[in-house]
């Protein structure tokens, strides 16, 4: 496996955090390729000072007002991130490990493009979204608690937009099994794309059921808590 590192701006290079970034690479990238059952493939990446220039590389706003530390654009055998010194002040003593998650998130979505849509084939929208989603839930690149109030609020009344729904549908899939829950039926999620019917093949529930039995042992627990209070 070939990691080739680059410091923008290269005056800012530093030999020693450059060696402990590829390290992280090389065992993640083992374990996320043998995980997603393909090679180890050869990879660059491009580390920028701030989380602005992060997102303009990649094309992406957000309303955090932290910026987008990572991200990763389909088709390019690179990804891009924010350097570690860069963002030592925001993450302070969990600074290696939001980079790791940072890595894993961009990985799973190389990885993943890679295998279910090479290029020059057709691309559909839903996997841009299906791929964000899998990658955010298997990396920790999320917000659990976020996650966990829009379960609990959930209604099959309410029209949900496709990302928020594919979130919502594998953050209790994360939950209520095992990641390989996710990993093992990727072939259906990406033919079918449709996380309804995925999750009746894999599970022989519909989305709204399997969402509201997650959704009852939510609301039980919270029963609990406020009767130990």
């Amino acid at each position: 496996m070939n990691i080739e590192i680059f410091t923008h701006p290269s005056k800012k290079e530093d030999v020693e955090t450059n060696n402990k970034i590829k390290k992280i690479i090389e065992d993640r990238s083992a374990v996320i390729a043998k995980e997603l059952k393909t090679d180890v493939k050869d990879i660059n990446v491009n580390m920028y000072f701030d989380g602005t220039s992060v997102a303009s590389k990649v094309g992406r706003t957000t309303d955090d007002k932290l910026g987008i530390f990572s991200g990763y654009i389909d088709y390019e055998n690179a990804f891009h991130i924010a350097h570690p010194i860069g963002v030592q002040p925001i993450f302070g003593d969990n600074l290696w490990k939001q980079m790791g998650i940072m890595i894993d998130y961009c990985l799973y979505k190389f990885y993943l493009c890679e295998i279910y849509f090479p290029k020059g084939q057709p691309y559909k929208l839903y996997y841009k979204y299906l791929t964000d989603s899998i990658a955010r839930l298997l990396s920790g690149y999320y917000n659990r608690q976020s996650l966990i109030f829009e379960v609990r609020n959930f209604t099959d009344i309410k029209k949900y937009k496709k990302d928020t729904e594919l979130k919502i549908a594998f953050f209790t899939m994360l939950e209520k099994s095992e990641s390989s829950m996710i990993t093992d039926n990727l072939d259906e999620l990406y033919t079918t794309c449709d996380i309804k019917k995925s999750l009746v093949t894999v599970y022989k529930k519909e989305f709204k059921e399997l969402i509201g039995l997650y959704q009852k042992e939510l609301i039980q627990a919270d029963k609990e808590i406020k009767k130990v209070r």
